[in-house]
């Protein structure tokens, strides 16, 4: 009696792509003409894929994150004769990340302002998007502003002093600083400058680059809310003024917290004219001005931070949330200020309380 013989060859079966349908036939003949049935006998095959008795690979591989090798042992049966072999399937799947912000200009910015915008992209070869990384591939970004390897563009824009523009460069009688009758100097506030700039943001494997711009708009000495003015204007609203807005970086649940214990929360907020050094003698207070801080908690009117002993509690948790404002003040100009709502959240005792799910036996030796 003689064994089954294999006719398809052992080691790597074949590379395939991820939720691609796939399908082999494997074959084995026996000599006295017994049927030939298939069975996995060791390792497994990629997810998605099944074998039947009959020796058919078939079915869509499921997504992976990167190559992967799927080694086996398929067992030949005829009678009560068997045969093994040993395969390989690998199959790829890495995919390129999925840009979700829309390419273009991301905003369009006063300098001296403080710009916080978040690129989002997703993956499915990752369990979730946080394991994605982010970098400039080509241009830059507006001096004092940063990409995070989140994703995140932070900073303060600074401004770019308007350049001496003499005859020469304005291309008048071509010769700078002579005598001529049409020899001037410009000098202005800040310029305009549209940021281009590639990010690629990757899985560590694939990635996915998209062009982004911030346009940055040069503030000079006056701005306004509601005057428009054009070359010929010589009248300034009342309303107008070059102080710059408040700008907090915190939102959401800015702090989790234990009851019973002090705490300590400070806040932060950014002033962009102190990043630029003309904040003069401007004062920043703060105040809540919505809802209700942790019991025991107060907002110290100076510094911003919120602390306090918080009363023992037994519960899981519970939020508290409230709208803090922040109010610049000057000698010089008007009011302004900026308000954020946020949330502590303050944890109790049964929080921090392990609860056994199955009966514990005592074991007595």
């Amino acid at each position: 009696m003689a064994i089954p013989k294999w006719q398809t060859p052992s080691g790597i079966l074949d590379t395939i792509q991820e939720r691609v349908e796939y399908e082999k036939q494997l074959v084995a003949t026996d000599v006295d003409g017994d049927t030939v049935r298939y069975s996995l006998l060791v390792g497994s095959l990629p997810s998605g894929l099944n074998l039947s008795t009959a020796g058919r690979i078939a079915g869509f591989p499921n997504e992976v994150g990167e190559r992967t090798e799927n080694t086996f042992v398929i067992r030949a049966t005829a009678g009560t004769d068997v045969v093994d072999r040993t395969f390989t399937i690998f199959v790829e799947g890495s995919d390129a990340p999925t840009w979700v912000t829309a390419e273009g200009t991301l905003d369009v910015v006063f300098d001296g302002t403080y710009v916080d915008i978040q690129l989002v992209a997703n993956d499915t070869d990752t369990a979730d998007s946080t394991a994605l990384s982010y970098q400039i591939v080509q241009g830059e970004l507006p001096s004092g502003v940063s990409l995070s390897a989140t994703g995140r563009i932070t900073g303060i824009v600074d401004p770019i002093p308007q350049e001496a523009f003499d005859s020469t460069q304005l291309g008048l009688d071509g010769v700078a600083f002579d005598t001529g009758a049409w020899d001037l100097v410009i000098r202005s506030g800040s310029i305009d400058r549209l940021y281009q700039f590639t990010v690629r943001v990757s899985d560590g494997i694939s990635y996915s680059d998209r062009t982004f711009a911030l346009d940055v708009r040069g503030l000079g000495k006056y701005k306004s809310d509601t005057t428009v003015f054009t070359t010929d204007n010589t009248d300034i609203s009342a309303d107008v003024s070059d102080i710059r807005g408040l700008y907090f970086t915190q939102s959401g649940v800015i702090a989790t917290l234990t009851s019973g214990d002090y705490n300590i929360v400070k806040l932060v907020v950014i002033d962009p004219d102190e990043a630029l050094g003309q904040d003069g003698d401007t004062t920043i207070t703060y105040s809540k001005s919505s809802g209700d801080f942790p019991p025991g908690m107060d907002i110290d009117a100076e510094t911003g931070t919120i602390s306090g002993i918080v009363p023992r509690a037994n519960n899981t948790f519970t939020d508290y949330t409230f709208t803090v404002k922040a109010t610049k003040t000057s000698p010089i100009f008007g009011e302004d200020f900026a308000t954020q709502e946020m949330t502590i959240r303050i944890t109790g005792l049964a929080y921090q309380t392990v609860t056994w799910n199955e009966n514990i036996t005592e074991l007595v030796l």
